[in-house]
């Protein structure tokens, strides 16, 4: 059973008259037609059914509310759906442009989210990448120790150089993530604080670089 047959079954052609024209039905199920100028009770009622003997005009509830407002199909339904309080369409099956706004704002969402994922891989290729450099330099320091002056002397400029791109990747971090990290720390306070702990840190680092 589609939507249309559901409204036909659930409505009683003669209360959906009298809702819309203020026009009262007698014992013999005639009204006075409301689609053309009439003085007696032409406009007859049965089975679901209304039928005008003089302009002819006749349907189900569908029918009723062509002539009566213009409006047919999925808006008549609609019509119906809301003024009897019949629950039976929701909008966002039946409304395109609903369906669309709904759909745009998914895809909206999607594209946040893969946005986000890919940031997520990015600082974690970044953490490892200064993961692995903090080994590296482990290993540096050791062959600084080494009785080689060659080896000591790469090794010490290496370090430097490793530091200086330990530095690098920490302000990239930090530029490419600032309006999160606004969030995160949710007010300018918290803000300032965080950043004068990322100084401390850029000092504690160059303080490791030169020790």
């Amino acid at each position: 059973m589609n939507i249309f047959e559901e409204i036909k079954e659930k409505l009683d052609i003669r209360d959906v008259y009298t809702h819309y024209t203020g026009n009262g039905i007698n014992r013999n199920n005639k009204a006075l037609c409301c689609f053309h100028r009439d003085t007696h009770p032409s406009l007859s009622f049965k089975d679901k059914i209304f039928k005008c003997f003089v302009c002819d005009k006749g349907g189900d509830v569908f029918k009723f509310m062509e002539y009566y407002f213009g409006v047919k199909g999925i808006e008549a339904a609609r019509r119906l759906n809301s003024d009897f309080g019949l629950n039976l369409i929701h909008d966002k099956v039946y409304d395109r442009r609903r369906v669309l706004l709904e759909h745009k704002r998914h895809s909206e969402e999607q594209i946040k989210q893969n946005k986000i994922i890919q940031k997520i891989i990015k600082n974690n290729v970044m953490f490892e990448k200064i993961n692995n450099a903090n080994k590296y330099i482990e290993l540096l320091k050791k062959a600084v120790l080494l009785d080689d002056e060659k080896l000591s002397t790469w090794a010490e400029k290496e370090i430097e150089d490793t530091y200086a791109e330990i530095s690098s990747l920490c302000d990239e971090w930090e530029f490419e993530n600032r309006e999160y990290i606004k969030e995160m720390c949710n007010n300018e306070i918290k803000l300032n604080e965080w950043e004068q702990e990322q100084e401390k840190r850029r000092e504690r680092l160059e303080r490791k670089r030169y020790s």
